[in-house]
């Protein structure tokens, strides 16, 4: 069986996700149910055929002699996939994600709106974190496509691969992907600033070089995108700084508390009547208050400052599941089963606001005295 009609069925039934590998026939992610199609399953030569059909040279190079690669394919009339193939067993196996034709804007995710704010910044470091597959790269998209749309900008992405494909708008953007434009991330970030941006997104921070310059380029005046595997936003302050020697932490922390604008979180849960996935954001957004705990390495406090920072467009995990669940978007249950503090969780669902105490205002009395600011909940 050809591979592009695998993608058809993908498309046609909505998956996010495919997996090929032997022994099985394909199987689709939809809404984050593994579903097995009713195609005949696929021996290791033929899933082997398939993928070697979709990769280019340095792909199959990187196969070949990495034992894995990440690659970008476009099926015309179709639209793009993102796959990563790899062995297991001794047998070549893929994994193939869906990639919209284009970004799609704030609304229509459902993603805060408070988001574009973040947008509107000249320089500091966006962070977007979360699991994998929980859409870090299509909120990614859609900051950087809200700029493209409404800002006079360069914007500069670096991407392994390239996911999205930006038409110039307002701004005019330059993509380059790893192995075909650049060496590493690294590398390209030593010399951007010779190209002229305003705005950078990184693909992703993964070492201590890429980390290093995309402080540096936030520093000297560029306003940074960029994603990070950790789960909420203390963890990722600590997972930045730990990539740095103990002798350098100190310095980072003072480096990062200065830089930082704010750091979106990011999980995907199926909607209550099933039909769609919900977005729920944790926003930690850099005001004076966090910039010191950051530098004196409190983090642990962080979390409530964000559970009073609704002013500041913050909002926790926990927050914003109750606000899903009031508007009956999500199920009590099913956020139940992904809250970080199932206890809080509980309070919110009994009416009980737990910033109360922390603050010694009620909500009605903190949004009265901000009649601007709409509080989450």
């Amino acid at each position: 069986m050809k591979i592009n009609k695998l993608f058809e069925e993908m498309i046609k039934r909505g998956a996010s996700d495919m997996h090929l590998r032997a022994g099985l026939p394909p199987v689709l992610r939809i809404k984050k149910d593994l579903v097995r199609t009713d195609f005949p399953i696929m021996g290791k030569d033929e899933i082997a055929e398939n993928i070697l059909d979709v990769l280019d040279v340095k792909s199959a190079a990187d196969l070949r002699e990495k034992l894995q690669c990440d690659f970008s394919y476009s099926v015309a009339g179709l639209g793009r996939f993102r796959g990563a193939a790899f062995y297991q067993r001794g047998t070549v196996a893929a994994v193939f994600r869906a990639i919209p034709d284009a970004p799609s804007d704030f609304e229509s995710l459902g993603l805060p709106l408070s988001l574009e704010k973040i947008t509107e910044a000249n320089d500091g470091i966006v962070l977007v974190t979360g699991p994998a597959g929980h859409g870090k790269s299509t909120t990614l998209a859609a900051m950087i496509s809200h700029i493209n749309n409404t800002r006079h900008a360069h914007i500069i992405t670096l991407e392994d691969p390239i996911e999205y494909f930006f038409k110039d708008n307002k701004s005019i953007v330059t993509q380059r992907e790893l192995g075909g434009d650049m060496l590493s991330y690294a590398e390209a970030l030593k010399n951007i600033v010779r190209e002229d941006p305003d705005v950078i997104l990184i693909g992703e921070m993964r070492d201590l070089d890429t980390i290093s310059s995309g402080v540096t380029a936030a520093e000297v005046g560029n306003l940074v995108f960029s994603t990070v595997h950790t789960i909420n936003a203390y963890q990722t302050i600590s997972r930045i700084i730990d990539f740095f020697p103990v002798s350098h932490q100190n310095q980072m922390r003072i480096q990062i508390s200065e830089s930082l604008r704010a750091i979106i979180s990011m999980r995907l849960m199926k909607s209550k009547d099933g039909s769609h996935m919900v977005p729920v954001c944790e926003i930690l957004i850099n005001t004076e208050a966090v910039k010191k705990l950051i530098a004196e390495n409190t983090l642990s406090e962080i979390y409530d400052l964000m559970a009073k920072g609704s002013y500041y467009g913050m909002q926790t995990f926990n927050q914003d599941l109750f606000n899903l669940c009031e508007k009956d978007i999500i199920s009590e249950e099913d956020a139940l089963g992904v809250s970080t503090n199932p206890e809080e969780f509980r309070l919110y669902m009994r009416g009980v606001d737990t910033t109360t105490a922390a603050t010694g205002f009620s909500s009605a009395e903190d949004e009265a005295a901000n009649p601007k600011i709409k509080r989450n909940f």
